[in-house]
């Protein structure tokens, strides 16, 4: 049962397989569990091969694409991803699969779903890199690119007519750096990406407000209080009263899926990316 809705917050996606676990969950990532009586290390210490492959570019199996079924899968994922890509995911598993997918979803910071996945809490992590934040390729595991998703500037209509800047037009950050700044919560990874891209382009952003959720700072940025950069797959359904431009310096945010060292071809693992894939047509 789906315990309350996703929120478009940041965070990370994680998908970890248990075939006890029947059900979707935004709880909470589950404890750590201890190790195994022979060994005082953790599993993934044991059983994963340190690799860091990147398949991003792997070919995708058409075949195995049409013949997705359901399996129990515990999912650490990205908040955003989690109201963009996995709904879509869910209707296509059970469409494919004939079943009710199994499958347990939880919610974290990227560097948070990494981890669970490689101490084999979960085992697919949904996350994404800035183009202004890279983030390196963790140890023991394989990088499944999955969509490119563009930074916007959000601001209220009239703020964009006292800049000159039309409907469509690339908007230059530091015509906007006077203005007030509505920023991601400061312990989130788009946080730190506001400040970079403002600081690139030669100012120090001013914030009257930080949230979590993008859909509040939209909603202010909607009553005129300020400006936002906002990740397109973060955008509310609802934009009425903002206009949103691209970067005149563009900034992208890469959404992929990792996995552990080998485990890829596992069945249920396979059948999840091919569905993430055919989603984003990656």
């Amino acid at each position: 049962m789906i315990e309350r809705a996703f929120d478009a917050v940041e965070g990370g996606l994680y998908l970890v397989l248990s075939p006890d676990r029947r059900w979707i969950s935004t709880t909470p990532p589950i404890p750590t569990r201890p190790p195994s009586a022979t060994s005082a290390a953790p599993a993934s210490a044991i059983r994963l091969p340190a690799t860091t492959r990147d398949v991003s570019r792997s070919p995708r199996n058409a075949a195995a694409s049409r013949t997705l079924k359901t399996g129990a899968m515990e999912i650490s994922r990205l908040a955003v991803a989690a109201r963009g890509l996995l709904p879509p995911l869910w209707r296509l598993l059970a469409e494919f699969g004939g079943a009710r997918p199994e499958l347990r979803i939880t919610e974290a910071e990227p560097d948070a779903a990494i981890d669970l996945l490689q101490r084999r809490e979960a085992d697919v992590a949904i996350a994404h890199a800035y183009s202004l934040l890279p983030r390196a390729l963790p140890a023991g595991c394989e990088q499944y690119r999955l969509m490119e998703d563009p930074v916007l500037l959000a601001v209220h209509p009239d703020t964009a007519a006292a800049h000159g800047l039309t409907p469509g037009r690339p908007a230059t950050l530091a015509d906007f750096r006077d203005e007030a700044w509505l920023m991601p919560d400061p312990q989130t990874s788009c946080h730190e990406l506001t400040r970079r891209a403002c600081g690139a382009a030669g100012f120090v952003p001013a914030p009257i407000a930080a949230a979590t959720d993008f859909a509040v700072l939209t909603a202010f940025v909607a009553v005129g209080a300020g400006v936002a950069l906002v990740p397109r797959m973060a955008l509310p359904a609802d934009t009425t009263g903002i206009r949103l431009h691209p970067l005149a310096a563009p900034v992208t945010r890469t959404v992929y899926a990792l996995t552990r060292g080998g485990e890829a071809g596992q069945p249920r693992v396979d059948r999840v990316l091919e569905g993430l894939r055919a989603v984003t047509g990656s």
